[in-house]
């Protein structure tokens, strides 16, 4: 079984500025933030904006990127910044946070995580009950 790795993830926050260590998103999850970082650059220079990230974690088994931009930054501008961060959490939740291959909900206890049904086997994680089924599928359109 492979352990959950966070050296490409912390490759990713290095390239975008970042120093510490960060041991809360997996390496599987790191294509994810690193696109969703450089949509969010990309954005803000465009629109002559600032973005600060506030937290990067793992919540009900998907990638959750808090940040806020800046600026003379009209409604609009505000709701097509926070629609790159509500993209990357739904592709989260399709992702393995352990290899990136495809994933899918999986619960252990309290526990939720997106992993590949082989990850949830090996750790003793089970499908979620139709009740317990906590899952965001946007619509992006």
């Amino acid at each position: 079984m492979k352990n959950l790795t966070f050296e490409k993830t912390n490759e990713v926050l290095t390239k975008h500025g970042w120093v510490e260590f960060y041991d809360s998103v997996g390496d599987g999850w790191a294509g994810i933030l690193d696109s969703a970082i450089s949509q969010m650059e990309a954005f803000t220079q465009s629109h002559n904006l600032g973005y600060k990230i506030t937290c990067i974690k793992e919540k009900w088994a998907g990638l959750r990127i808090y940040a806020d931009v800046f600026g003379d930054a009209t409604d609009e501008m505000r709701e097509e910044f926070y629609q790159i961060l509500l993209e990357a959490e739904c592709l989260s939740l399709e992702t393995c946070e352990y290899t990136g291959e495809p994933g899918e909900e999986f619960i252990h206890g309290f526990w939720r995580k997106t992993i590949s049904p082989a990850h949830a086997e090996e750790l003793g994680f089970r499908k979620p009950k139709r009740a317990e089924v906590f899952t965001f599928k946007g619509n992006f359109n």
